[in-house]
């Protein structure tokens, strides 16, 4: 059976999240035949039961190469209040604002 990400974005994660799906790969935007596959809406999903936060991520419009990552964090689920939101076609940007995202919304 083919793998679904040949290597998943390793990521930096305190205690206390909870990770409700990861297909978020350590690909680059720049290899081509693989947008419609890896650069899709549902990517990373990654919640705190204790701050009662959100963190989600997406590929949009997913499989369309001009799009871009875009890193939502809601209080509460995906209907609640949007605290934050990050825009890029940078992996690694977007790394960085997952990160700080853990960081900063921990408690």
């Amino acid at each position: 059976m083919e793998e679904l990400c040949p290597r998943l974005q390793p990521l930096r994660i305190p205690q206390g999240w909870l990770v409700g799906y990861n297909d978020f790969c350590e690909l680059d935007v720049s290899l081509q035949g693989l947008q419609e596959f890896y650069f899709r809406e549902d990517l990373l999903q990654i919640s705190n039961p204790v701050s009662g936060i959100l963190i989600d991520l997406g590929w949009y419009p997913a499989g369309d190469m001009d799009g871009q990552f875009v890193l939502q964090v809601f209080q509460g689920d995906l209907e609640g209040p949007r605290v934050a939101r990050v825009g890029s076609r940078s992996r690694l940007e977007i790394v960085e604002a997952i990160e700080l995202s853990l960081v900063r919304h921990q408690r």
